[in-house]
């Protein structure tokens, strides 16, 4: 018998039945023994217990792992673990879930907090309270939201789905759909958007009022109201949002990690929650801080990237312009 081997034993149950009983396995100090209706096998370990691994022949293909053998030993099945899970093929799906979220997310959540601030900032009745029920979701907690929409989004019994079949649709199963997980989680972090909004409306109570009156004399519709004075004067502060929602795009973490964990196929797995799994559930702490490092350096270039554009369409007030 080989110390640190899997080796069958079913030979020497042939001779000693006794080998399977757990009074006589408990004497062994460096081995263990495992039945599985087929075989009996021996590895380095001190107590009596059922054991089973099931691998795919696809996956370690894809990863370059070569598939076990009769001859491999404990350091072998977590060698292959650790190429199997931390594979650089992870690295630039998440990178690449990451960028997709962020090229819909970021405009997306940006065009809607404006809307919502500018028709918060009309003289209506009770517009205080509707500012704070705006506001109020995003100082709830991330996974408190996360965990309803989870309910909301249930294929059984989500509120959303019960909709859908009452009018005749076929709901599809919003996470679990490879097709819709990602874009459903786009969707459910624009409940946040309170904090944007409110820093929309003090942008837009700042801009002069005589600004309006003078484009209405001058016969200025609306819309080119909105066009001609209200985005150049609003445009410091879309850049600010601009700067803040694209770092929170790839600090994206909570609904992932706690609504789909990555996703079948690692269709919803962001570079945060890859980060967040080599450091804490692989123990890969070397790994992790490299990608630390390189989200730092991938925020940074995109943020100088948005500071020299800025120059090109920000408007601020008593800036002399080359």
């Amino acid at each position: 018998m080989q110390e640190g081997k899997i080796l069958p034993l079913d030979h020497y149950i042939a001779s000693d039945p006794t080998l399977t009983n757990p009074a006589k396995t408990r004497t062994w100090s460096y081995n263990m023994v495992k039945y599985d209706n087929q075989h009996i096998y021996a590895t380095q370990n001190g107590s009596l217990c059922s054991m089973q691994f099931y691998y795919n022949r696809d996956l370690f293909a894809k990863a370059h792992v070569p598939v076990p053998t009769d001859n491999w030993t404990w350091q072998d099945v977590l060698s292959a673990a650790k190429k199997l899970t931390i594979r650089q093929g992870n690295f630039w799906q998440s990178i690449a879930v990451t960028t997709k979220a962020a090229v819909v997310g970021l405009p997306l959540g940006l065009a809607l907090s404006l809307g919502l601030a500018m028709l918060l900032n009309q003289k209506i009745r009770a517009v205080s309270l509707w500012r704070t029920i705006y506001f109020l979701p995003s100082v709830v907690s991330g996974a408190a939201v996360a965990v309803l929409w989870l309910w909301i989004l249930n294929p059984v019994f989500g509120i959303v789905n019960s909709l859908l079949r009452q009018v005749g649709l076929q709901p599809p199963d919003w996470l679990n759909n490879d097709a819709t997980a990602l874009w459903t989680l786009v969707v459910v972090s624009l409940w946040g958007v309170g904090g944007s909004i409110v820093i929309y409306l003090a942008g837009l109570q700042g801009i002069p009022t005589e600004l309006y009156d003078a484009a209405k004399v001058d016969g200025a519709t609306a819309w080119r109201r909105f066009i001609h004075v209200t985005l150049p004067m609003l445009s410091p502060v879309i850049f600010f949002n601009m700067v803040l929602g694209l770092i929170w795009q790839f600090q994206w973490f909570t609904e992932p990690y706690v609504m789909t964990q990555g996703g079948r196929d690692n269709t919803t797995l962001t570079f945060m929650l890859y980060l967040y799994r080599n450091a804490f559930s692989y123990f890969q702490m070397g790994y992790a801080s490299a990608m630390a490092w390189i989200f730092f350096a991938i925020v940074l270039a995109l943020t100088l990237v948005l500071f020299r554009s800025g120059t090109m369409w920000v408007y601020y007030e008593g800036e002399r312009r080359r």
